[in-house]
């Protein structure tokens, strides 16, 4: 019958632990990537809210420094469509009101 040896076992052991360290790294690699492409997905629905909502705005904006022109984008979406959710449930209760 067959002993291993203790050589062996760390070896076997090493490479387990190899494996588990490349694993780690992997999902690192792959999390770092979701969150860079969820940013840059960010940025982009951000700045076609702001083209679709103002172009005016839009074009304005385009004369900032690109840190700047991102934040501003981001803050203008999220007022947009806040005011577009307010907009559509004040329409929904006036079609209400006169349906009655």
């Amino acid at each position: 019958f067959f002993l291993p040896t203790i050589s062996y076992l760390l070896t076997v052991n090493n490479m387990l632990s190899n494996i588990i360290i490349c694993c780690g790294y992997l999902v690192l690699f792959i999390a770092l990537i979701w969150i860079l492409i969820t940013l840059i997905y960010t940025q982009l629905w951000a700045a076609y809210i702001c083209f679709k909502g103002s172009k005016s705005f839009f074009f304005a904006s385009l004369f900032y420094p690109l840190t700047v022109r991102n934040r501003i984008f981001i803050f203008y979406s999220f007022a947009r469509l806040g005011d577009d959710l307010i907009d559509e449930y004040s329409s929904n209760e006036e079609q209400q009101i006169i349906h009655l």
